[in-house]
């Protein structure tokens, strides 16, 4: 009966002792997961501005063009050269696409250039305050 009572206490001091590690390795997975979901929502965010780019670029490459004629054989002969004849024409000729996607380019103006120079120092700061 007496060798139970070693065995709780050493289970005590165990979980006593893990508890920090534990506390700390549930903080590490929370910053982990913090930093996926930044990050996730920037590509979620650049992949939906390219939807929209591409979906803007097709929308302006519709052509739409259109003419139509009606013609009215008012003596109703069968001829449509008579001069009583009436005839109606309307059109719209749609000008050119003004939106480009170039193969292998991003639409929708997203680019991504690492800058030439390094960050370097702040400038100090100048003036007075009012």
């Amino acid at each position: 009966m007496n060798t139970r009572i070693p065995k709780l206490v050493v289970a005590k001091s165990y979980r006593s002792a893990r508890r920090g590690s534990i506390v700390i390795s549930v903080i590490l997975i929370i910053a982990l997961l913090a930093l996926g979901v930044i990050v996730g929502g920037v590509a979620i965010r650049n992949q939906i501005t390219q939807e929209f780019g591409d979906a803007a670029t097709a929308l302006d490459q519709l052509d739409q063009s259109f003419s139509y004629s009606i013609e009215i054989d008012t003596n109703k002969d069968g001829d449509f050269t008579d001069p009583e004849d009436f005839q109606c024409a309307a059109g719209y000729n749609d000008p050119a696409p003004t939106l480009t996607d170039p193969n292998g380019a991003p639409s929708a103006g997203i680019v991504f250039t690492v800058p030439t120079v390094g960050e370097g120092p702040a400038p100090t700061p100048a003036g007075t305050l009012p």
